[in-house]
């Protein structure tokens, strides 16, 4: 290896690296001494002083010497900013509630180591923040426990007046604050033992800590929050904060660095050791002597390596084989398109074929190629969604091919290169088989809607010629029978009209269909005294919408016909409920019940036989309970198909009436 240049090379860099920092050090001291003449004001600006207010306690930004003078951070910023503006500056240095209250007054028109917050930006303008001050709760050592705000209530905690830690401390529920005038005050209380607690910014608190020799006894217990200082001016003088923000940006970076070095110091310079510098040096030219070794080494190293890499490389070549493979055992048609949608490779099973030979592709769009517009655009759109990030996008187009129409399905995933990878697949069969299916199923739909339809009107022509028998039968009773066979048949029908509106021509919902039964009966009966609680939309099959319309229709009719002398009133309740794997029927009244010599499992009556009967055949039971009236109870299974349904008519649960609400018949 070829040490020596190399050496010669680094030192060279370095030479000029040392020549660069000298002369953008010389180039920052003249920008600095002539930063005054760059930013000259005007001469109604000159001549007022800018007055600066801020808080007279806080080193090391601001402080107070033994003579009393003030000095920090602060103070230096704003000389060196008069200095570059030419504007003469009057330093307002007060406690910080003082200092707020002259800002506010107008004494002072800038106001300077202030947070920015909430309740101030209503009033403020502020600048950029220029320096990053952390707000810590100090807690005595004697006092454990306490790690977050909420730990301080129930504690005396001091704070400066007018400091934004007031309200952050108030907004979190500690409500025990101690004002003091300024920061000294808080460690002079703390140093007494009057205060155990304090709130405050953390350059200060670690000054005056030291300084009173508190360190050891107080711990910071959390970060309340950070802030960072800023300038700012009333919020009616934006042309202020331009001005103050303009004078602080032209000054060099070379000033406030030095600035601020002399107040928060530098690392402290290492001294060289000179026989640590010896031990280096020996150990580099051992190293030296190690790496002549190491490149023999390694020159065996790279032989190895390269002789791995050739057994890689017959493992690619062998796995891109098997991809050929796999593509030519697989019908599909694969093209690789490029950014610009032309077509940079083609892999096909049977490159023999003359529709698919490579030439007539490579290099070509598919408008070259002489593809319809249709399909022309729908190509170009997905690849444009897939070198927009898609990870797959799915289409199909039509082309021709041998003379006759020919759908492809196509599948566009993005490529290495900017490229994108198209697999088509002829679907022309698949698209034909599901079009004659498509007809098949809306021809048999049509068919079923047609029987539907025919079985409603005979039964409204059997309703029709019982409504004429009707009038030839002079008894009541005979009447009555008639009647009650009309509704039956009523209700049936109500179940073919469910049939023929739904978008499932073998379930309908029980809820609709259960409220059209009610209505029915409360029509017919002229009994209108009907609530029905619970609207839970559940599917029935055709099998169970007969018998439990039937079911539903015995028992509201009886209810309403038998419960209440004419001169009476009471009302009948219907509930209807899923409950598990069950659907529930519940028909309540308050009237005189059955006779207790009376059991309904015995009665022979038409209309017991038949709910007897049709519970069997829902395979559910029927349950009767004498309580202030008559309650009676059928539950029997979901249906099979309930999941179905609810897939199928997803308009039929959202137009269901709400659970549990209570409906009137009128």
């Amino acid at each position: 290896m070829r040490i020596v240049p190399r050496l010669r090379r680094d030192l060279a860099t370095r030479l000029m690296a040392l020549f660069a920092f000298w002369f953008f050090f010389i180039m920052a001291a003249v920008a600095e001494s002539t930063s005054a003449s760059s930013t000259s004001l005007a001469p109604d600006q000159v001549q007022a002083p800018l007055v600066v207010a801020f808080d007279d306690d806080y080193p090391p930004y601001s402080f107070k010497d033994e003579d009393g003078q003030i000095e920090g951070i602060v103070p230096e910023l704003w000389a060196a900013w008069s200095r570059s503006t030419g504007r003469r500056v009057t330093l307002l240095p007060l406690p910080w509630d003082e200092a707020l209250a002259a800002f506010e007054s107008g004494k002072a028109e800038v106001l300077d180591t202030v947070f920015e917050n909430a309740s101030r930006r209503v009033r403020y303008l502020f600048s950029q923040p220029y320096a990053t001050i952390k707000v810590p709760v100090f807690v005595h050592n004697g006092i454990s426990g306490i790690s977050e705000a909420e730990d301080l209530r129930g504690f005396r905690v001091a704070v400066k007046k007018g400091d934004a830690a007031y309200d952050m401390l108030r907004a979190l529920g500690v409500a025990d604050l101690d004002t003091f005038a300024n920061y000294k005050d808080i460690i002079a209380a703390a140093g007494a033992k009057e205060v155990r607690i304090f709130c405050m910014d953390q350059p200060p608190a670690l000054y005056y800590l030291y300084k009173s020799s508190l360190d050891r006894d107080y711990h910071k217990a959390f970060l309340l929050y950070t802030g960072a200082f800023h300038r700012a001016v009333l919020r009616t003088r934006p042309d202020l904060l331009a001005l103050v923000d303009r004078g602080f940006d032209d000054l060099p970076k070379a000033t406030t660095d030095a600035i601020n070095r002399k107040w928060l110091g530098s690392p402290l310079g290492q001294r060289i050791d000179f026989r640590l510098l010896a031990l280096v040096g020996a150990i580099a030219f051992t190293g030296l002597a190690a790496l002549l070794f190491l490149v023999r080494s390694l020159r065996n190293r790279i032989r190895v390596a390269t002789q791995e890499l050739r057994g890689k490389l017959e493992e690619l070549e062998l796995s891109e084989r098997k991809n050929r493979a796999f593509i030519a055992a697989l019908p599909d048609l694969f093209f690789i398109i490029d950014r610009q949608g032309r077509f940079v490779d083609l892999l096909v099973s049977d490159q023999t074929k003359p529709a698919y030979r490579p030439e007539d592709f490579i290099g070509k769009t598919p408008a070259e190629i002489g593809l319809p517009p249709s399909a022309v655009e729908a190509l170009a759109k997905g690849i444009g969604m897939a070198l927009a990030g898609d990870p797959l996008v799915v289409f199909d187009y039509r082309v021709p091919v041998a003379g006759r129409n020919t759908t492809y399905h196509a599948r566009i995933v993005p490529f290495t290169g900017g490229m994108v990878l198209l697999v088509a697949t002829d679907v022309t069969s698949q698209k034909r088989q599901e079009e004659l299916l498509r007809h098949s199923l809306e021809e048999k739909d049509a068919l079923l809607h047609e029987i539907h339809h025919r079985v409603k009107n005979n039964m409204q022509i059997m309703s029709s010629l019982i409504s004429l028998q009707m009038e030839d039968y002079k008894e009541q009773a005979d009447r009555k029978r008639l009647a009650t066979t009309l509704r039956r048949i009523r209700s049936m029908a109500m179940l073919y009209e469910h049939l023929c509106s739904s978008a499932a021509f073998d379930t309908i919902n029980a809820a609709e269909y259960l409220l059209d039964i009610v209505q029915e009966v409360s029509m017919g009966l002229d009994f209108t005294r009907i609530d029905i609680a619970g609207g839970e939309s559940i599917p029935l099959s055709l099998d169970q919408a007969v018998p439990f319309g039937l079911i539903a229709h015995e028992l509201v009719a009886n209810a309403a016909t038998h419960a209440y002398r004419p001169d009476e009133s009471g009302r009948v309740s219907v509930s209807f409920s899923r409950r598990g794997t069950r659907i529930v029927l519940s028909v309540e009244d308050q009237g005189a019940g059955l006779p207790l010599e009376l059991a309904p499992d015995k009665v022979s009556t038409t209309g017991f036989t038949l709910i007897t009967a049709l519970s069997r055949q829902l395979h559910g039971s029927i349950r009767f309970e004498r309580r202030i009236g008559l309650f009676v109870e059928l539950s029997f299974p979901v249906s099979a198909d309930e999941e179905d349904f609810a897939l199928a008519n997803p308009e039929l649960q959202r137009a269901a009436p709400a659970k549990n609400v209570q409906m009137q018949t009128t």
